[in-house]
């Protein structure tokens, strides 16, 4: 068993030690994807896995239908954490709930999502080696979103922009979670622009939510084709200010409630102090897209390991790139420097935020 792999199963008895437990039956996506780095799924959206991991006292099994088992041992790394592989016929879900039964007896058990905020707390602490494949996955989302803002042209639709993207993402092995491209009033009507058949004119913003290895990275750009009307250029200003700020206050001992704070405070000094109210700021990212949306009332402490997307918004214009608080700073993982961007000072740091690229 791998160091790492080691490490999250000892958290994993040491939370249950504490919690009175013996045993856990771990189900959801998110946290096979944080104990494995793979892919337990068939649809993307649903919120179990496509197997279940037993940890015990002793032994860490993975139970799986005939579909699935052989799959998610041999290609999801199951089998780099689990002792043994236990099949039952997928038509035969009776044989599943015998074998569960088998495990559990005589123990006191769970599941994970009994105990689904305690393990939140254990995946949003990234390791060492979670953090560099998220740097990875960093510089692949972000290049899949510049590379689609360079190429699309006006007269393509909504739809075939998304198509785009999802494209970009899983060229690069990445699977394309959320995918939104607003074009032209829409951008500015809605925060969360599902992509239509809406024909794109002059100007799109693109949203990419881009996961790998069970991690997921999200990141923004806008595009305008000829100049920039100055209403837009003055609004991307201003967002860029407002990220900067919370940004800037992203320090490990603040609480995502006073970074909160500190971005509402920026909103209100660039002349827009009401936008917050109409989207979700962002907040702690990982095994989610947010793993913790941050409001006033956050109480959670930023510690170094954590990863941070923000996305504040002014009807139209918007600013997000994943990043990593470490012992040095904030590491920006889907700047890719090849984007029309701007250095923004706030007090003694600063930081690159992307502009609108005019083509």
């Amino acid at each position: 068993m791998e160091p790492e792999v080691k490490r999250k199963i000892q958290l994993v008895r040491d939370m249950l030690a504490s919690q009175g437990y013996d045993g856990v039956m771990v189900e959801l996506q998110e946290n096979l994807a944080w104990l494995t780095g793979g892919r337990f799924f068939i649809n993307v959206a649903a919120q179990s896995g496509s197997g279940t991991i037993w940890i015990g006292p002793e032994q860490v099994e993975l139970i799986a239908s005939n579909i699935e088992g052989e799959r998610l041992w041999r290609e999801e790394r199951a089998g780099a954490i689990c002792d043994c592989l236990r099949l039952y016929p997928w038509h035969a879900e009776g044989e599943r709930t015998k074998i569960l039964a088998s495990l559990s007896e005589g123990l006191k058990v769970t599941d994970d999502r009994r105990l689904a905020a305690d393990f939140l707390q254990l995946r949003i602490r990234l390791s060492v080696e979670e953090q560099e494949r998220y740097a990875v996955l960093g510089k692949l989302a972000g290049e899949a979103v510049a590379s689609v803002a360079k190429e699309f042209e006006p007269g393509e639709t909504e739809y075939q922009v998304a198509a785009r993207l999802a494209r970009a993402s899983m060229e690069r092995g990445m699977e394309p979670i959320v995918c939104l491209v607003g074009a032209d009033k829409r951008a500015r009507a809605y925060r969360h622009p599902l992509p239509t058949n809406h024909v794109i004119h002059h100007y799109a913003l693109l949203v990419l939510s881009a996961r790998k290895w069970g991690l997921v990275a999200s990141v923004s750009r806008a595009v305008h084709f000829g100049k920039i009307p100055p209403d837009l250029i003055s609004k991307q200003q201003a967002v860029i200010t407002v990220d900067a700020a919370f940004l800037a206050e992203s320090r490990p001992g603040a609480t995502l409630g006073e970074v909160f704070l500190a971005g509402t405070d920026a909103y209100a000094r660039v002349g827009f102090p009401n936008e917050w109210e109409y989207h979700h700021q962002g907040g702690l990212t990982g095994y989610q897209s947010r793993e913790i949306k941050a409001t006033a009332q956050t109480p959670l402490v930023i510690s170094t390991g954590h990863a941070i997307a923000w996305n504040p918004t002014i009807q139209g214009a918007k600013s997000e790139d994943t990043v990593l608080v470490t012992p040095n700073g904030l590491q920006i993982i889907t700047s890719t420097g090849n984007f029309p961007s701007q250095r923004v000072k706030v007090g003694d740091l600063e930081f690159d935020r992307p502009l609108i690229l005019e083509r």
